[in-house]
């Protein structure tokens, strides 16, 4: 790709990370698929009548399909700040003819006026880690004042468990999956020069209690495999 391996830049979705996502988050990502089957069940049984849903950071836009299966009448709005992964967003869109049914906006959901709408469902899968603590935490605020009343947010992302500290075990044990799997070391290289530069992992005591100060419940851990969690939130529990 021609970066160096330690290039802080590397993870640019809007460059060969973004051309290359498809496969790269498949296989760096332990159980992508299955966090995303259980992110829609879990929506399925706290909000089973849902009519609005928000999708941050939805990248290629394919868990949409799984989303329009679980909720085929919802309407949907996708923000995402890369341009390249809100084109690709629109031709699946346009592919599909839903173009009534689902609203894309380039942008970062702080940045976005969304003042006027309110949504049952709000998912940020694998977003988060991508930025600093307190940016975090200023996402978190932003799609927690989005929600509806008993509305459901759910979040992925590394670290995303409830153990203070990252056990380097769980490290060790996904890099020794991707070398199983026949990665490059050079590849697990990159992903791993990127911790802590571009990968930041997710305090969920600190998410947890902040959420609580805005009405929120404790999040509730729904799957981890390796370092990598998805957990939930309801707003007004």
């Amino acid at each position: 790709m021609g970066e160096s391996v330690t290039d802080d830049q590397w993870i640019n979705f809007d460059g060969d990370y973004g051309r290359d996502y498809a496969q790269l988050i498949r296989t760096v990502i332990p159980g992508y698929g299955l966090m995303h089957e259980l992110a829609a069940a879990a929506a399925r049984a706290s909000c089973p009548l849902a009519q609005t849903i928000l999708i941050v950071g939805p990248a290629l836009g394919e868990e949409l399909d799984l989303w329009l299966l679980a909720y085929p009448r919802a309407q949907f709005t996708l923000v995402d700040p890369s341009a390249a992964m809100v084109h690709q967003c629109r031709l699946r869109i346009d592919a599909r003819q839903l173009g009534r049914q689902v609203n894309v906006i380039q942008g970062r959901l702080e940045d976005v006026d969304l003042s006027d709408q309110c949504f049952d469902i709000i998912v940020a899968q694998l977003v988060l880690h991508l930025l600093l603590p307190h940016q975090q935490l200023q996402v978190v605020g932003c799609m927690a004042k989005l929600l509806a009343d008993r509305g459901l947010l759910l979040f992925s992302g590394s670290g995303c468990h409830p153990a203070p500290e990252l056990d380097p075990t769980l490290l060790q044990v996904w890099r020794e999956r991707l070398v199983l799997l026949g990665v490059e070391l050079s590849l697990i290289e990159r992903f791993g020069a990127a911790r802590n530069r571009q990968v930041f992992l997710l305090d969920l005591e600190a998410l947890g209690s902040f959420l609580c100060d805005l009405g929120c419940s404790a999040p509730v851990q729904l799957f981890q495999a390796a370092h990598v969690g998805l957990c939930s939130s309801i707003k007004g529990f």
